[in-house]
């Protein structure tokens, strides 16, 4: 009664009882109790109750029906369980875990996530998108070495040594050992990527990945530029260092751009 909200009764007619349930499962309710009567089997239920002062509660309902002599039902005998501390925490927990996903998805950086075994979690859009040829064999519980086994059996990384031997224990050193430190690496494709990876509070990893092959090419393109001035002569100085001060305003950026991604990956770790 108490639960129900309702005054304490002798006897409480089955149609008060149905006038407590939220129209959305009344329909499921009716189902399942009559296929729990005509099956003579144990009626199993959660479902939602409007009390007559408003207040909305959820019930677990376990209840076996009971018959006559003569096989016909008479009733129902069982509990009702109030559980509305144990689904509002499930919803909350749901409505985090969305937020979460709609964070993950609106950076434009790739974020992929390892558990505290270095086992594949999950990835945004993006990440997927940087690494094509591998989102379709991630899922949930790949370990990260395997990950770069397959990538590297895949040609999708750059090893300019061609030593898969030498190549996966430093590549695994970096990943475990990071502590948010970037890393760039080139892809078989020409891309080069940068890498930011953080420890999450359980000993997972929450790691940034942004595209920085434009501005390698424009480093790349600098480099070379301030070289050719400096094989033509000193009468070229004033352009040679326009072009340096350009590459030291360059490299601001990059190192802001690298402390920014620091800070992003270290509170998604935190998230």
């Amino acid at each position: 009664f108490e639960i129900a909200g309702l005054p304490q009764a002798a006897l409480v007619p089955f149609e008060t009882v149905l006038s407590l349930a939220h129209p959305d499962d009344l329909d499921a309710f009716r189902r399942e109790r009559e296929d729990s009567r005509t099956s003579r089997s144990k009626l199993v239920q959660e479902l939602r109750w409007i009390r007559p002062d408003g207040q909305l509660r959820w019930v677990h309902i376990e209840a076996d029906p009971s018959y006559d002599v003569d096989g016909q039902f008479v009733g129902y005998f069982g509990v009702v369980q109030d559980i509305t501390g144990r689904k509002l925490a499930e919803q909350a927990a749901i409505d985090s875990r969305h937020l979460l996903a709609d964070a993950i998805e609106s950076f434009s950086q790739g974020l992929v996530l390892y558990d505290r075994d270095d086992r594949y979690v999950l990835s945004n859009s993006r990440f997927r998108e940087m690494y094509s040829e591998m989102a379709q064999l991630l899922r949930p519980g790949m370990s990260y070495e395997e990950i770069l086994c397959v990538g590297y059996q895949r040609g999708l990384y750059e090893d300019p040594d061609n030593d898969f031997e030498a190549w996966l224990p430093r590549t695994l050193a970096w990943h475990r050992n990071s502590a948010g430190k970037p890393w760039v690496l080139q892809l078989a494709d020409g891309r080069w990527i940068q890498r930011v990876e953080h420890r999450t509070f359980d000993g997972g990893i929450a790691g940034l990945c942004i595209d920085i092959t434009d501005f390698k090419r424009v480093e790349a393109a600098l480099e070379h530029r301030v070289a050719d001035l400096e094989v033509a002569g000193t009468d070229l100085e004033a352009q040679k260092l326009k072009l340096v001060a350009t590459a030291t305003e360059l490299a601001h950026s990059r190192d802001a751009a690298e402390a920014a991604t620091r800070t992003k990956s270290d509170f998604l770790a935190s998230m």
